[in-house]
């Protein structure tokens, strides 16, 4: 039943029900998280993914990258996204931010120079097996905190 009501409400388009509609989703999935963390993560997912699509949002990305511990000993972005953005080329550039940051904090060598990081940076999106959403379920998966 709950169904039918959810697609009544929001065929009505009915400003007033939409947030009535918002506040129930809120609490149910305030409470599916208490008590299956797992199921709860699958949902936010899809709910992030209608937002935004299959890439980071620059807000996420941002997030993400602050939240890196770099080989090198430092925390955080080594480039700032406007630094990135320079090279994305055609690939999203919250997407690069957070991938060419990746790649330097999980590959640093005193060595490489920032070439080979953006190599590296390539070869991920290069990944012809990866889904479309590689570098959102990557962050989602296993870098979320």
């Amino acid at each position: 039943m709950h169904r039918t009501l959810m697609r009544k409400i929001i065929s009505d388009g009915k400003s007033e029900n939409m947030q009535k509609l918002e506040c129930v989703m809120v609490e149910a999935l305030d409470y599916l998280k208490m008590f299956d963390e797992d199921v709860y993560e699958q949902a936010e997912y899809k709910l992030y993914k209608m937002a935004y699509g299959d890439h980071l949002s620059r807000e996420l990305a941002e997030k993400w990258v602050g939240s890196m511990k770099n080989e090198d000993g430092t925390t955080g972005g080594h480039w700032s996204y406007e630094q990135t953005s320079q090279y994305a080329g055609s690939h999203d550039k919250n997407d690069w931010y957070a991938v060419l940051n990746m790649m330097y904090s999980d590959n640093y060598l005193p060595k490489f120079e920032t070439s080979t990081y953006i190599d590296l940076a390539k070869k991920w999106f290069e990944d012809k097996d990866a889904p479309a959403d590689k570098t959102l379920r990557y962050y989602w998966y296993i870098s979320k905190d």
